[in-house]
């Protein structure tokens, strides 16, 4: 490929070089046409089949057809070769051409230039409210404000911050006081698109305090028409995701057949999984989080934990990221239920 490349640039420079040099203007034309040609090659070979299709129907077809057409209108290709007055010119353009190149290949070699460095990304971190006894806290990163009165079920947005260690810090909104505190680092990143990171509370009670675990968040490019999805579990016990697909009946013998799955089985307590792309037109309209039982077959008379019914909040928008949260959340009357977080 690299060799079909260098050979295709040779000839759009030689086309170019060409035209520019002939004396006849068909023949210029001609050559343009070459190094159309050529360019269009160039497009195909950077995946860019669209482009190149534009460069060969709209340039090399109808724009090089103006051209010629007004040339032969025109009879411009039957002109006699004018007088060349100055022609010092020409060597002086030559030298200053050789000159340049002289000057540049110098710089590229000599200035130590690396083409190919690196970018170090930044970190960036966000942070995600499901801890249902907290209430409203302030969040600190090395005693920067992260956060302010973030509200039980609520995500900030990605903030930049510099590579290093941090403590993170929740403190009940307003106060001083530290509700909870963890120590994490984030690391600066080469190798990735975008160097992203989640700090997730979670869990504790009236009388302790919230967990608080960080995971990185994969804001990597996905397939086409894909999504991605991670699930973290910010309960007590572990879980499965579930695809309770549709029922059907036999039509004489009435037995009821199911094509329940597991999707994801045991995901554990305070941990991070991330699923396969999903196609755009994933439905979880039949997806559920229940509880784990490996010596139940049925996968129906295992305990719900919470459902995914919901189409207008969970659904697979194509070339996403989404992260869903399983936490629970404190009732009026002090009791708890588990809810999804997104």
């Amino acid at each position: 490929m690299e060799a079909l490349f260098i050979i295709v640039m040779l000839v759009a420079v030689f086309a170019a070089v060409a035209m520019l040099l002939s004396e006849n203007a068909v023949h210029s034309a001609l050559f343009l046409i070459v190094n159309f040609a050529c360019v269009a090659l160039l497009y195909l070979m950077l995946d860019a089949p669209f482009l190149a299709m534009i460069q060969i129907a709209v340039y090399a077809g109808a724009i090089m057809v103006l051209f010629l057409f007004v040339i032969m209108l025109l009879g411009a290709e039957k002109l006699n070769a004018p007088v060349r007055r100055f022609r010092w010119l020409e060597i002086v353009g030559t030298a200053l051409a050789v000159a340049f190149f002289a000057v540049a290949a110098f710089s590229l070699i000599t200035g130590k230039i690396e083409l190919n460095t690196s970018i170090n990304r930044q970190p960036e971190l966000r942070v995600v409210h499901a801890a249902p006894y907290a209430g409203p806290v302030d969040v600190y990163a090395n005693g920067q404000l992260v956060a302010s009165n973030l509200a039980f079920g609520k995500t900030t947005n990605f903030i930049p911050l510099d590579a290093g260690g941090y403590t993170i810090t929740l403190n009940p909104a307003g106060t001083t006081t530290a509700a909870q505190t963890v120590t994490v680092q984030l690391p600066g990143d080469s190798s990735r698109q975008a160097n992203a990171y989640t700090a997730i509370a979670y869990g504790g009670s009236q009388s302790a305090p919230p967990s608080v675990s960080l995971v990185e968040s994969n804001l990597e490019s996905v397939d086409a028409r894909t999504s991605r999805l991670s699930i973290f579990n910010g309960t007590s016990q572990p879980v499965n995701l579930v695809d309770f697909g549709s029922d059907s009946d036999k039509n004489e013998t009435k037995l009821e057949l199911r094509d329940d799955r597991i999707i994801q089985g045991n995901i554990a307590p305070g941990s991070l999984v991330e699923l396969p792309l999903l196609p755009e037109d994933t439905s979880m309209r039949s997806w559920a989080f229940t509880g784990v039982d490996d010596t139940q077959n049925d996968l129906s008379k295992l305990p719900q934990v919470a459902t995914l019914n919901n189409a207008e909040v969970y659904t697979v928008k194509r070339d996403t990221a989404q992260l869903l949260v399983i936490g629970t959340e404190t009732l009026l009357g002090g009791g708890t239920r588990n809810v999804l977080f997104r």
